[in-house]
């Protein structure tokens, strides 16, 4: 018998890879010049950037459960942070991590909270 996943499986996969690629391009590339930086809201930048990450990963078609999602965008968002380490004039911020863990877990949180269906 073969299963064949959900028709929305494919769409879902492919908005999730857009918004990883989306976010590792903006966390990595070097500021300065005409890049616009997002100054004294940047922790909101954060915040805002992975609630959304973590908003369309409660979606999935699979139901992962909530705290692997939390981990995987947490790890994720750290592993962007460490990286910045490399691009000059960027730094790793603790602050930042915590902003995109946040993010993650809320969005996460919403979405499910959102879909959760009635008992019968």
């Amino acid at each position: 018998m073969i299963v064949r996943p959900h028709p929305s499986a494919h769409l879902w996969v492919v908005v999730a890879a857009m918004g990883l690629v989306v976010i590792t391009v903006v966390s990595l590339v070097p500021l300065g010049g005409s890049v616009p930086t997002p100054g004294q809201y940047d922790k909101l930048a954060h915040f805002v950037c992975y609630f959304g990450l973590g908003l369309w990963a409660a979606w999935n078609p699979w139901r992962w459960a909530s705290w692997l999602l939390i981990v995987f965008l947490g790890s994720y968002g750290l592993s962007l942070e460490s990286l910045q380490i490399l691009v000059p004039p960027r730094s790793f911020s603790w602050a930042d991590a915590l902003a995109n863990l946040l993010g993650a877990a809320c969005g996460v949180g919403c979405g499910r909270f959102g879909t959760r269906k009635e008992p019968a």
